[in-house]
Parts: C-alpha cells; sequence; structure tokens
C-alpha cells in the first residue's frame, strides 16, 4: 500500500470557516429571539472553527517567514478574527520569496 500526503484544500477550509462564523450568528439570533434550539448552533459553531484553527496553526507554524511569531501570537490571542486575516492575506504570504 503506497503512503499518499493528506493534501486539504483551502475552499475547504474556507467554507468550514464560513460556516462556524454562521453558526455563531445564528446562535446569537436564537438567544435574541429566545428560540429553543440556539443552544445547539452554539456547541456546533466551535465544532467548525476548531479544525480551522488547527490546520491554520499547522500551516502557520511550518512557514518559513519573517512574521511567523507574529501570526501564531495572534492566532492564540484572536483566533476568529486571525483565522480571518490570515486567509485573507494567505495567497499574497505564500507568493512571498522567503518562502519558497
Amino acid at each position: 500500500m503506497s503512503r499518499r500526503k493528506f493534501v486539504l484544500s483551502f475552499e475547504f477550509v474556507w467554507l468550514m470557516f464560513w460556516a462556524s462564523v454562521f453558526l455563531m450568528l445564528l446562535s446569537g439570533l436564537g438567544k435574541a429571539f429566545v428560540w429553543e434550539t440556539s443552544d445547539i448552533f452554539l456547541i456546533l459553531a466551535p465544532v467548525f472553527f476548531f479544525p480551522v484553527w488547527v490546520i491554520l496553526l499547522h500551516e502557520i507554524a511550518v512557514m518559513r517567514s519573517n512574521n511567523r511569531i507574529f501570526w501564531l501570537v495572534v492566532m492564540l490571542i484572536t483566533p476568529p478574527l486571525a483565522a480571518l486575516a490570515y486567509l485573507l492575506q494567505r495567497e499574497r504570504l505564500i507568493r512571498l520569496p522567503f518562502l519558497k
């Protein structure tokens, strides 16, 4: 049996990120309008976000960049905002010459 490297597309990571944001917003609406099922959304949002956070932390830790420490610290302090910022800046960071 041959060993193949596991590759995860970043379109899927984006989908998981936006699913967690949507579930969090739905949970907030549920709390505001006193829905009985709002707790389910509140539980599911971190379930969708945690794998995204781990994937991004791993990618940042492996990245050979001058600002790797900055991204790791920011990901630990403000995970949702840093994940969004990193996902938006990822293509530009990959194209930098010192990452090759």
